[in-house]
């Protein structure tokens, strides 16, 4: 019976050729949309689940008053790292602070790369919860260290293992691999990324980035804070009492907000 059905169909098909090939053409693209629609959901509602807190980071940005229109960025000043941990140190168990990404060129006597690289403070592997293929996720606890991407470290060194390896960063600062990890998936915020060095190098290694520092510019918006929220904490709450950490110490209509 299957078979009979099956050839009236087939049949049909050919003395209708027009109105055939409209409709599986339509269903062919209702399909792909689809399918499409679904993949770029799963992509989206999976965005940074790598990182096995990843409901509990987030990303502290401030909202300025300009000119009358509310302007909201993710770039914060240097202090606001150090005042977030003597102040709320009790809501948050980390608290990183980070360059933003930019091109460096990373070089062994034999081999220079360009790579996509951030400089971030020594609990970030632990907070991101890198996978560390070798070395340890302490390796920025020493200044003068870098971790490496493993694609990294395959593109430089090869089958060489890179831990202990000197190199320059930007032919001008000397560092050690104190650790080689996974690459990260795409829909994760930091896959680019073929190198984190520590922030400590960071904070020396340029003179308007040392008076950030050394001055406590609250004014001086061009770095990055991230933060995991310790167990108990709730996001909105922490909210309200870190809205005005900038503008306290600015003395502008600045509110910080995590994200």
């Amino acid at each position: 019976m299957f078979f009979n059905y099956f050839k009236i169909a087939w049949r049909n098909l050919f003395r209708n050729r027009s109105s055939s090939i409209i409709n599986i053409g339509g269903l062919t693209v209702g399909m792909s949309v689809a399918l499409l629609i679904a993949l770029w959901i799963g992509d989206e509602v999976s965005f940074n689940t790598y990182h096995k807190n990843y409901d509990r980071i987030a990303r502290i940005m401030q909202t300025q008053g300009v000119n009358g229109r509310k302007i909201t960025q993710d770039y914060v000043p240097f202090p606001i790292g150090r005042a977030l941990r003597e102040n709320f140190g009790g809501d948050l168990k980390y608290v990183v602070m980070t360059s933003y990404d930019k091109n460096n060129i990373l070089s062994i006597p034999e081999k220079k790369l360009t790579v996509k690289g951030m400089y971030m403070d020594k609990d970030a592997p632990t907070m991101f919860s890198l996978h560390m293929l070798k070395g340890s996720a302490a390796g920025l606890s020493d200044a003068h260290s870098v971790l490496l991407a493993a694609a990294t470290a395959t593109a430089i060194f090869g089958d060489r293992d890179p831990v202990g390896e000197n190199m320059l960063i930007d032919n001008r600062l000397a560092v050690k691999v104190t650790g080689v990890y996974e690459d990260l998936p795409q829909n994760s915020e930091f896959y680019s990324l073929g190198f984190i060095a520590p922030w400590d190098l960071y904070a020396g290694s340029e003179n308007w980035i040392t008076r950030a520092r050394d001055e406590a510019q609250w004014d001086n918006f061009a770095f990055h804070c991230y933060v995991q929220l310790a167990p108990h904490a709730d996001i909105r709450a922490i909210d309200r009492k870190i809205r005005d950490i900038v503008s306290n110490n600015y003395g502008v209509n600045a509110r910080a907000r995590t994200y």
